[in-house]
């Protein structure tokens, strides 16, 4: 990602638009089969650099799997119990998100761990710090040491809560699945010796 994207100016990347799939394409959704792969692929879209563009219909599950006309359909407006509704529920939340958030709308990307099945990056304004992580499928935990997170608390935004164990910040380690956390306050001496608690409270202190 850093090598495809180094020749672009990052306010191009800004500008450019983050879609899924199109008019001209087969839904995304039924590409991936598993709505937990749609909630990654939802969950990428609105926390990466760019704007995201939602082809209408691909928040409640309409169906197309062509290209062309099958992806064309109408939308069932009167018929809202033909819609996906977690998935429906699942876009606003990240869009809701996305909206209120300057590190996701405007924010520098800082890539923090890149494995077979997950990755783990930082979308930083000036003043905000967003932590995501989108994994394909179950893999080995992410530990990424606490000092380089920088921060006081954390704050499960999207997902499951981290573990702080022994001065190292413990990601969840299920797939498919996508999470986010938001990290405020400066650097705090964290734990010298071994803690353990919820990640939407305050990280050990030493």
């Amino acid at each position: 990602m850093k090598a495809f994207t180094a020749g672009v100016p990052f306010d191009a990347v800004l500008r450019s638009w983050l879609i899924l799939d199109s008019h001209d394409t087969p839904r995304f959704h039924v590409l991936t089969g598993d709505q937990r792969r749609t909630k990654v692929g939802v969950g990428l879209q609105m926390s990466l650099p760019g704007v995201p563009m939602v082809w209408m219909g691909d928040e409640i599950g309409l169906g197309g799997t062509s290209c062309g006309e099958d992806s064309r359909r109408p939308m069932p407006w009167n018929r809202e119990n033909e819609w996906d509704h977690d998935l429906f529920a699942w876009y606003a939340q990240c869009i809701a998100l996305r909206r209120v958030s300057g590190a996701l709308a405007v924010g520098s990307l800082r890539w923090v761990h890149v494995g077979s099945d997950v990755v783990v990056y930082l979308r930083e304004s000036a003043d905000e710090r967003i932590l995501c992580a989108a994994s394909r499928a179950v893999h080995a935990p992410v530990q990424i040491l606490a000092a380089e997170l920088e921060c006081e608390r954390i704050q499960t935004l999207v997902g499951s809560d981290v573990v702080v164990v022994d001065g190292r910040v413990v990601l969840p380690a299920d797939g498919p699945a996508f999470h986010m956390w938001r990290l405020t306050g400066g650097f705090a001496s964290f734990a010298q010796g071994s803690t353990q608690q919820n990640a939407s409270t305050e990280v050990a202190r030493g």
